[in-house]
């Protein structure tokens, strides 16, 4: 990876849970309450209009609510086209706290539209690759 010196990257720490791969409990917690971000990125399991922003995992949703908090800037939800108008388990963010959602250009376009509708602005990339074309 090339080293940009404008770009710092904290790493929180804590427990990491699979499969997800995502760093979660109370270490990680008391580290993301020490500091305080100009933008995050935030992933997610789902997004819509009602609940916002969800996922199936249970010890995401103080990571999430915390570093939204946290965040003096602009917050980016990364969603991609299977993930817009779902809603999972655990909601860690209302609609109205996003400004940017992320997500590629499969993503149906009356759910982007209704979110658009609420301020949040909606990016759509052309993938670069398929996913489930890739091998390991």
């Amino acid at each position: 990876m090339k080293h940009d010196p404008l770009v710092s990257i904290f790493l929180t720490g804590g427990e990491l849970r699979f499969p997800k791969e995502a760093m979660v409990g109370e270490f990680c917690l008391n580290n993301l309450n020490r500091v305080t971000a100009n933008k995050c990125f935030i992933g997610c399991s789902g997004i819509n209009l009602e609940d916002g922003i969800t996922t199936a995992i249970q010890n995401e949703v103080s990571i999430n609510e915390t570093m939204i908090k946290r965040t003096n800037g602009p917050v980016f939800v990364l969603a991609d086209y299977t993930k817009i108008g779902i809603k999972h388990s655990f909601i860690s963010g209302q609609i109205n706290e996003v400004d940017y959602l992320i997500t590629d250009i499969n993503a149906p376009q009356e759910a982007t539209d209704a979110i658009t509708q609420t301020g949040v602005k909606v990016i759509k990339l052309k993938p670069l690759i398929r996913i489930d074309e890739t091998t390991d």
